[in-house]
């Protein structure tokens, strides 16, 4: 069973994303601010984080950036999941080393396929990809 870390700000958003993480079959721990994704990313090991751009304390891609920046959580796929729907904003989470981008809605199916994929990626050898 894999392990999500999910990060959101926003309750209702962060409860409506466990309860369809926990449906599909995965283990999902949550976090409500950028510092407590950045200590749960080591304290739990995650298999995959699934994050928010806009956090009361940091923005989401300061978070990746930190995550991706530890040797401890740097293999940790990220998969932003926002409603910031322009180009800049993608392009942004992949400067700082997204390994996905979604805009809410989203099919529940499209996002357990999306984090499967990432998490089996990130699983291959670095020489191998």
């Amino acid at each position: 069973m894999l392990k999500i870390l999910t990060v959101d700000d926003n309750h209702s958003q962060r409860k409506m994303m466990t309860t369809l993480l926990l449906r599909v079959g995965f283990e999902v721990t949550a976090a409500a601010t950028g510092n407590e994704a950045i200590s749960r990313s080591i304290t739990d090991a995650p298999d995959a984080i699934l994050l928010d751009i806009n956090l009361p304390d940091t923005s989401g891609y300061e978070v990746c950036k930190r995550i991706k920046a530890d040797v401890r959580t740097d293999s940790i796929p990220i998969v932003f999941y926002t409603g910031e729907m322009d180009g800049a904003a993608k392009n942004h989470a992949d400067m700082v080393g997204a390994a996905a981008f979604l805009t809410y809605p989203v099919a529940l199916s499209q996002l357990k396929t999306v984090i499967e994929s990432v998490v089996a990626k990130a699983r291959v050898p670095k020489e191998r990809r």
